[in-house]
């Protein structure tokens, strides 16, 4: 309620953090925080401290989510029983196979079978992975367009593909994309979210000039206190229940905003002092004497 949907969105976001971080716990950093969640630092530093959400930990250095630990350690605990009962049937099951197996014939335990088919498997589907990739080096057409779009030439998008190829690995994407059309999608998206496409700040800018990160930096805070500035304006310039309600020509003490509002109550209730109607809200406004 205190910072609005500013407030909910940086309160997720941080539990979003910890939940990829080691430990469930992420360093102390605002500067980090407020550039990687695009927001002020006082905003991220209110909703750590002022409502006790977080833990601070190892000597200030760190910050944790009691809630976010409880429900993660019950979701671990689920998963290790999960696996603890597939891996005792799977003994029990495997152990009969193997029992009913004569000796003297020389098979290959049903162990080592699954181990060579899942083997066999994941080499197809990384197959399919690096065949997608052969697609897109081969597709000129596509090339062309997103050599216009980037400001790339295509053998330089083409050397981009092994990095592509690391993201989708750590994206858990190693075994391929749905479709082509997934695939092509996913390149374009990556190369956006890596600062290779152009932007409009970018449109006048030479193709082969590229932002340094001092001024990647400086744009974001110039974005940040922008928004921080227009934030301040609106606080300033809202105005309190009982304010709108003096501007109206009524006793704050006397009526309430639900009334105004009410369907038909104005008609039956003429204002009292209607010498304050348009009065402006910071002026002082005087009471006569009855």
């Amino acid at each position: 309620m205190h910072h609005g949907v500013a407030g909910y969105g940086v309160y997720y976001m941080l539990l979003e953090r910890l939940r990829l971080a080691e430990g469930y716990q992420c360093a102390l950093d605002y500067e980090i925080l407020s550039w990687d969640l695009d927001c002020g630092q006082e905003l991220i530093r209110s909703v750590i401290y002022d409502f006790g959400l977080f833990v601070i930990v190892e000597d200030g250095q760190m910050f944790q989510s009691v809630e976010l630990n409880a429900y993660m350690k019950l979701m671990e605990d689920k998963k290790a029983e999960r696996a603890a009962r597939a891996k005792a049937a799977a003994d029990a099951r495997w152990g009969k196979s193997v029992a009913n197996i004569p000796v003297d014939t020389p098979q290959e335990t049903p162990q080592v079978a699954k181990k060579e088919e899942s083997s066999k498997e994941t080499v197809v589907k990384e197959d399919r992975l690096e065949r997608e990739l052969e697609i897109m080096k081969a597709d000129e057409e596509w090339l062309g367009v997103l050599s216009e779009s980037t400001g790339k030439t295509k053998a330089e998008l083409i050397e981009s593909f092994p990095k592509f190829k690391q993201r989708c690995i750590l994206n858990n994407i190693k075994n391929g994309h749905k479709d082509m059309q997934d695939a092509y999608k996913h390149f374009e998206s990556w190369l956006y979210k890596s600062g290779l496409l152009k932007t409009k700040t970018d449109e006048n800018r030479p193709r082969s000039s590229k932002k340094t990160e001092s001024e990647i930096r400086q744009q974001k805070d110039a974005e940040i206190n922008a928004r921080n500035e227009e934030y301040q304006r609106r606080e300033t310039n809202s105005r309190k229940p009982e304010e709108w309600v003096r501007n109206q020509g009524y006793d704050p003490q006397e009526v309430t905003l639900l009334q105004l509002m009410s369907p038909g109550w104005r008609e039956q209730n003429p204002p009292t002092h209607p010498e304050w109607i348009g009065k402006d809200i910071t002026e002082p406004v005087e009471v006569e004497a009855i």
